[in-house]
């Protein structure tokens, strides 16, 4: 990620569980990034299994700021999104 990089937005419905655990490992391992918006899925029911996988990764502490409900503009597909805040 280039340096300074503050906020990453991830939209990866549709890519397998270890294609998301690696994204969310190179989130974690940069030191500028303070805010983390990810989409739920089939893989990630719950914001706490999101907070425990990015836990893992390193010795920063994140934080559920607000959960945020959408809609896929076309589709109108319902879609919810955690912002997550690091420490």
């Amino acid at each position: 990620m280039p340096e300074g990089t503050e906020v990453v937005f991830t939209f990866w419905n549709g890519m397998d569980l270890q294609t998301q655990i690696h994204i969310l490992e190179i989130c974690s391992s940069c030191e500028s990034l303070d805010s983390l918006v990810v989409f739920r899925d089939q893989n990630w029911c719950r914001h706490s299994d999101i907070l425990q996988q990015l836990e893992e990764f390193g010795d920063f502490s994140w934080t559920l700021n607000r959960t945020v409900k959408t809609s896929m503009q076309g589709s109108r597909e319902r879609k919810t999104a955690w912002v997550f805040f690091r420490h």
